[in-house]
């Protein structure tokens, strides 16, 4: 919707990328296979991962002109501007003895460059090809990338030191504390959890098992040693780099490390590789959050493989006769990169475009995929035809405890910081995004076919190998993989509309949120009641629950409104006095309250004890949920220390931010389950329907909140 006029410009920095090809991307297909034999092919990938968690010799690999041959057409059809503004490229996918692109190669693609490279004791193969050693090998890559980033100027060049090595920590920050790593106790506190993981972020991200492979062999170790340690910010010290003043990205799979790595002046941007890990929307909520508090750049690096639930390799790839064998559909791929750039995603790139990009043509030629002409459908969109996508609406800011250590991944085992078991609050975070995004599935082990599917139990017994074959088979056959795609992308109950903030946040930047929901464990107390009451008090919207008050909250009387009496009760019921609604509840434990006199009563139960109490303060509300984390519990189950365990969301907290959001939304979208988001550009209104089902969605997009009706317009831009 638009106004005749318009104040607002383009973004000033937005990527549109794809990872070019090296010498070690390629797997066992076509396109390889019709230049090199199978043994070299095996070769490709013994020498790639450097280190793969076996104890192996080194293996360089020997240079051959046939595969580069083939990297440099890809990468020459890639480069474009057609495809986006820029391009990535991979240091550990190089053979060692090629250079970076040169500046009117970064040109020709569109001006801007993500250079991905590790620094980590992985380069070992590289370095033998260059014929170095890996620590002159090391500084010699970094030098290179600092003097693009000096030539090209301003944000043109960027460093992505990688996702990988920090998410090894939450894939094996579980071990840390195992007998296998060491015989220690599990974590203490979630204190001591943070702590070990600044401790590796700025320190070795070497994995045990690394450790153990390199040094057995005084050949690795010694050469280790004399590097002094190849880890990114040891590296940087000893480099006395200024990271506050270069273009550094770091990354993770782990959406949560995001805040974390801002608070440490890690980087300048946050880029999370991401799609059936946990699903993109949680994902964006904790990147952009993160992103505004602590003002830096967020990136999506789009995964395009399926997670290895339909066998191995099991990338986005299409035979020559353009069929689908493997990974994502081309449908999912381009609703992701969409849904990232209108939730206002910085740099948007495909992990490996020389996977789903190109197939196999004639003779020895390649042909571009239906992903390929998805993409530059939307590089045009993106950049030329609607460079201007405002902010992304977004009224409810989701305030967790700074240690918190909640990521989708591990909240699916009901564990924060990889190893740590759920206390009550925390489950109130998983329940939530339960009910945000319906559907979502966070378990990467999860099968994602019901037991009724033509896969069935049977397709999931066979070997790794077999599983691919038939995977392969049934999608040359037409089958639909849509339906199954769900746990990546889902409705969104209230709009793709939170960002994830944590209690550190500055007061400046709780301004920018009309309503501030506290999840998990976080407490009303100390320097954050101070700064709630000013947020409040200038005008917004608080939303707290009993058990996030301290045991002086008596002394928050004046600013809450309500006055805890000591007793709790059970409860099966509720009705909000907003709407009218009336809920049968599974059963929840809630606390009584008395009402100052100024409070007004939203939400009760069959006992007519309170739920939902709105108070008054300045110029905004405090508004108390009594239901213990506004959840229902499983009263068979106790965990430590009494707790219980929380199963769902209650009907009434739903009502409570139905009520809050569509206070503040401009929009208001009606009809069946869709995924949804609101941006706005000056005086424009952009509303984003992500349809993620099979069936074509029918419904409704109002608003009764805008001024001068006659002069809007509507226009359809996809």
């Amino acid at each position: 919707m638009k106004k005749q006029t318009r104040n607002a410009h383009p973004d000033k920095f937005y990527l549109h990328v794809n990872t070019l090809a090296g010498a070690f991307n390629f797997f066992d297909d076509e396109m390889l296979t019709a230049r090199l034999e199978k043994d070299y092919i095996a070769q490709i990938d013994y020498s790639e991962r450097n280190y793969d968690g076996k104890v192996r010799e080194i293996s360089p690999l020997t240079y051959r002109q046939d595969l580069d041959d083939l990297v440099e057409q890809i990468n020459t059809a890639l480069g474009i501007a057609e495809f986006g503004n820029g391009m990535t490229v991979r240091v550990s996918w190089m053979h060692g003895s090629k250079d970076l692109p040169t500046p009117a190669e970064i040109e020709r693609a569109g001006g801007y460059l993500i250079v991905k490279c590790y620094v980590h004791p992985y380069s070992f193969n590289r370095a033998r090809e260059r014929g170095m050693r890996a620590g002159p090998y090391m500084e010699m890559r970094i030098n290179q990338i600092l003097q693009l980033i000096e030539t090209m100027g301003g944000e043109k060049v960027w460093w992505f030191i990688g996702d990988e090595p920090f998410s090894s920590y939450h894939w094996h920050g579980a071990l840390i504390r195992t007998e296998k790593l060491g015989g220690k106790e599990p974590f203490k506190s979630r204190q001591e959890a943070l702590e070990s993981y600044k401790k590796f972020v700025l320190g070795d991200q070497m994995g045990y098992e690394a450790r153990k492979a390199f040094f057995a062999k005084e050949e690795y170790r010694a050469e280790l040693e004399k590097a002094g340690g190849l880890s990114f910010y040891p590296c940087a010290k000893r480099m006395n780099l200024n990271l506050n003043k270069l273009n550094i990205s770091s990354g993770s799979t782990a959406p949560m490390d995001a805040h974390y790595q801002f608070e440490w002046n890690f980087s300048r941007m946050f880029i999370l590789e991401r799609v059936f890990l946990g699903g993109i929307q949680i994902g964006v909520a904790f990147m952009r959050g993160a992103a505004k508090q602590y003002g830096r750049y967020w990136g999506m690096y789009l995964e395009i493989w399926d997670g290895k639930q339909f066998g191995s390799r099991s990338y986005t790839r299409f035979d020559r006769n353009l069929k689908q064998v493997s990974g994502f559909t081309p449908s999912m791929l381009l609703r992701a990169r969409l849904t990232a750039f209108f939730s206002g995603v910085h740099v948007n790139f495909i992990k490996a475009a020389y996977e789903s990009h190109f197939a196999p043509g004639e003779g020895k030629t390649l042909q571009l995929t239906p992903v390929a002409e998805d993409h530059k459908r939307l590089a045009d969109f993106c950049l030329r035809k609607h460079p201007i996508r405002g902010e992304t609406f977004t009224p409810v800011a989701l305030l967790l405890e700074t240690l918190h250590g909640w990521t989708p991944v591990w909240a699916e085992e009901d564990k924060v910081w990889g190893a740590m078991p759920f206390e009550e609050g925390d489950y109130m975070i998983s329940n939530f995004f339960d009910e945000a995004f319906p559907r979502r599935t966070t378990d990467w082990k999860q099968l994602p076919f019901p037991t009724y599917h033509p896969f069935g139990r049977r397709f999931f017994a066979v070997s790794m190998k077999h599983r691919t074959e038939e995977y392969s088979r049934r999608l040359r056959q037409g089958y639909d993989h849509r339906p199954y795609e769900h746990r990546c992308l889902t409705a969104s109950r209230w709009g793709d509309c939170f960002d994830v903030l944590l209690e550190n946040c500055s007061l400046e930047v709780l301004r920018q949120y009309p309503v501030i929901l506290m999840l998990g464990r976080v407490k009303l107390e100390g320097d954050l009641v101070s700064k709630l009451r000013e947020y409040v008090a200038c005008g917004g919207h608080l939303i707290v629950n009993v058990r996030q008050l301290e045991a002086d909250a008596d002394d928050l009387y004046d600013f809450l409104g309500v006055q805890l009496t000591g007793e709790e009760g059970t409860s099966t019921r509720s009705h909000c006095q907003v709407c009218g609604a009336t809920h049968e509840e599974p059963q929840y434990r809630y606390s009584k309250v008395r009402l100052s006199p100024a409070a007004k009563t939203m939400a009760t139960n069959e006992h007519g004890d309170v739920l939902v109490a709105e108070h008054p303060f300045g110029q905004g509300k405090v508004i108390v949920g009594t239901p213990h984390y506004l959840q229902a519990y499983d009263g068979d189950e106790v965990l430590e220390d009494g707790q219980r365990r929380f199963t769902v969301f209650l009907e009434i907290a739903k009502d409570l931010i139905t009520h809050q959001v569509d206070t503040f939304s401009p929009v208001k979208v009606t009809g069946p389950p869709v995924e949804y988001i609101v941006n706005r550009a000056g005086e424009d209104l952009i509303v984003t329907l992500v349809n993620n089902e099979v069936t074509e969605w029918n419904g409704t997009i109002t608003t009764g909140k805008l001024d001068e009706p006659s002069r809007w317009s509507v226009d359809e831009w996809w």
